[in-house]
């Protein structure tokens, strides 16, 4: 890469590609809007000046290049016939027309929220889906308001008030399992040994990490097996499936909701479901630093073993090392040793 001066103001990209296949604009036409760059005129785009943005636009330069097309990337103080702030007012307008989407998505949100409280649970918590939807859209746009648009703070005003609802219509789900829970007896271990358990094939973080949880602290000879989404009989104890009790309980995951049901008293368990909940739900809720590089992990561990038995057998290595670290770190609480 040349060197880069730090004078620059702006960058300029302009490119043309060859009629067909059409495909290839639509590419072209998807990175530049991700980029948040605005259009000068057909096929000359500007983005500021700084070093990833000069990057992000070479790197799109050997796209077009690879369509056939042609890309020149250009660094420039000024723009002939256009003031700095009008430039400026061109990112405004793009990012605002982007902030208004959310601000209306939130606004529709906010009405769901109130329909939701007579709704059942499964709609409840689809609601919370479609909110971790708006979050995102509205994060990716901040990583383009290259200049803060007025609007920023107006849509994250919009949705920080969407969370504190949402938040207080699953605490009202929380409270209400909890005290289901609460309200059946605590099950017993030696009930469950030897056991088959079955869940659905291809698994990821929960239903990993409870098949870990199930072979290290309830049923050390347990057999797992891995079945289809829509299998209706099942020969087994099913978990982190639609029939059974060992599944999603109102906000808690299927890890959650086996501590919960065996009483697992264990603070390294407790905290290795706070990331567990983090990375299965998307929610943030426990806001745990481990939950992106143990997702990051269990993917590359999905991508390299299409075997379902390999990838538990790797996973449960995951959470045996998650385990040990984090009873490592952990302070030590009086009678421990």
């Amino acid at each position: 890469m040349s060197k880069i001066k730090s004078d620059y103001k702006w960058l300029l990209l302009i490119y043309n590609l060859p009629p067909k296949p059409s495909k290839c604009r639509v590419s072209v036409w998807r990175s530049l809007k991700s980029l948040g760059t605005v259009s000068l005129k057909k096929s000359v785009y500007v983005l500021p000046f700084n070093p990833e943005t000069y990057e992000n636009f070479q790197w799109l330069c050997q796209e077009i290049h690879t369509m056939n097309g042609e890309a020149t990337l250009v660094k420039v103080v000024n723009i002939e016939n256009l003031k700095d702030n009008d430039v400026i007012k061109l990112f405004h307008k793009a990012r605002d027309d982007d902030y208004g989407i959310i601000i209306n998505k939130c606004s529709e949100f906010s009405k769901k929220i109130l329909a939701a409280r007579n709704q059942g649970i499964e709609n409840q918590l689809k609601l919370r889906d479609e909110l971790k939807v708006i979050a995102n859209q509205l994060k990716i746009t901040k990583e383009i308001d290259y200049f803060k648009s007025p609007l920023s703070q107006k849509a994250q005003n919009a949705l920080d008030i969407c969370i504190k609802n949402m938040s207080q219509l699953l605490n009202q789900i929380t409270t209400s399992t909890n005290e289901k829970i609460n309200e059946k007896e605590i099950l017993k271990k030696k009930n469950f040994q030897g056991k088959k358990w079955v869940t659905r094939k291809k698994p990821h973080v929960d239903r990993i990490a409870t098949a870990w949880l199930i072979k290290r602290f309830i049923d050390p000879k347990a057999k797992f097996a891995f079945v289809h989404e829509d299998t209706t009989k099942i020969n087994g104890i099913p978990f982190d499936m639609f029939q059974g009790e060992f599944s999603h309980q109102g906000d808690n995951c299927t890890f959650e909701t086996m501590l919960k049901r065996f009483n697992l008293k264990d603070k390294i368990l407790e905290n290795i479901s706070e990331i567990v909940h983090d990375i299965d739900l998307k929610d943030e809720k426990f806001d745990r630093n481990e939950a992106k590089g143990i997702d990051c992990i269990l993917r590359g561990l999905m991508e390299t073993f299409k075997n379902d038995d390999e990838l538990i057998k790797k996973g449960f290595e995951v959470f045996e090392v998650l385990y040990a670290s984090l009873n490592k770190c952990s302070p030590k609480e009086p009678g421990q040793g």
